[in-house]
């Protein structure tokens, strides 16, 4: 039992470094350096670390994401920015399952009515859709996706009232919804 406990010992020292004479410092000593910058979170925040103005929608899944309908339309990269400056992202359905993808689909057009942003673009390549947090959109995102036309000036998704998706153009103002993760 003895050697179990100096062993113990020697591999805390070791954790702590108090091995060949190195001290730790005492207690509210000032190393010498600076200290970090102070990051102020915010002091809405909710207990889910969302603010406290989203909530989760009835029906959308499984995941447990929170949202907020933006108050203002506007076209597609405003509302993206607007959600990014809140600590979120323009909401986009996504999950384990198209079913899930679709739930969530569905609950977002029910919130926020027919022609909805979506956080889903392929403005940079066509094709190629990203999502609003600028991760390439997921196998199960892209299969709720119906090419609405155009290349040259639809690249921004939008959910539809007949519970799809659709890309429309880009500069169009609508309103959109913003997702946070608890």
């Amino acid at each position: 039992m003895r050697a179990l406990a100096l062993l113990a010992l020697t591999g805390c020292r070791s954790i702590l470094g108090i091995e060949d004479g190195t001290e730790l410092p005492p207690p509210g000593a000032d190393s010498g350096g600076s200290d970090g910058n102070v990051v102020d979170g915010s002091v809405d925040s909710g207990l889910n670390g969302c603010p406290p103005d989203f909530m989760p929608l009835p029906n959308s899944g499984p995941r447990g994401h929170r949202y907020r309908r933006e108050p203002s339309p506007n076209n597609w990269v405003k509302m993206r920015d607007a959600c990014a400056q809140e600590g979120s992202f323009l909401a986009f359905p996504d999950g384990a399952s198209g079913n899930v993808a679709q739930l969530e689909l569905d609950a977002i057009v029910t919130f926020a009515g027919n022609g909805v942003w979506l956080g889903i673009t392929d403005v940079t390549n066509e094709g190629s859709y990203r999502t609003s947090l600028d991760l390439p959109a997921s196998m199960v995102t892209l299969s709720l996706i119906t090419s609405a036309g155009s290349p040259q000036i639809e690249d921004c998704v939008v959910g539809s009232s007949a519970m799809t998706a659709t890309d429309e153009d880009c500069t169009d103002i609508r309103l959109g919804v913003c997702e946070c993760v608890p």
